[in-house]
């Protein structure tokens, strides 16, 4: 995979240009979405750790998204910084929710959402092949929670990067 800054999409949106009478505004764009890209990237590297068997998903897996646009959009469709600017950020975010860190409460977040006893409810069922007694909802095996967690962070992922799009985020790592 090349630098997605090759790109035909981001050279011709967001790259900076000889005499570019927009150069201001253009490298405003620019920067906000490469501080962007950096604190989305601390995020991304969270997926693996949560969901291990997923095809890759770190930052270079939404870098290359660019690409997949390029073909796709092929070349008589135009772009503008600010849309180039929206796509990378869409491009940033789209994944995103897919680790516990994405949700400020962590697991205990997920835990309380209604989803998780009904899923856990299965998950239990699978995993010991009975159905769960209360004690196993109260301690259930750890099999269990790391099905429940995969599917719960795969079917919430949207929402809550929809969320990271609106909400401050703090690196738990520097507090």
């Amino acid at each position: 995979m090349s630098d997605f800054r090759s790109t035909r999409l981001w050279q011709e949106t967001l790259a900076a240009r000889h005499n570019d009478p927009h150069e201001a505004p253009r490298e405003r764009l620019r920067n906000a979405l490469e501080k962007f890209r950096e604190r989305a990237s601390i995020l991304a590297g969270e997926i693996p750790q949560d969901l291990r068997d997923l095809t890759v998903h770190d930052i270079t897996h939404l870098d290359a998204l660019w690409e997949t646009a390029d073909v796709v959009s092929g070349d008589d469709l135009p772009f503008t910084p600010t849309e180039g600017f929206v796509l990378g950020g869409a491009f940033l975010l789209h994944d995103l929710g897919m680790s516990i860190a994405a949700f400020p409460g962590g697991l205990s977040e997920l835990r309380q959402r209604p989803e998780w006893n009904d899923r856990m409810i299965g998950a239990i069922r699978r995993v010991l092949g009975r159905d769960p007694g209360p004690e196993d909802l109260v301690a259930p095996p750890p099999e269990a929670v790391e099905d429940v967690k995969f599917s719960l962070l795969r079917s919430l992922h949207a929402e809550q990067a929809e969320q990271l799009a609106s909400n401050p985020w703090k690196d738990p790592w520097q507090q």
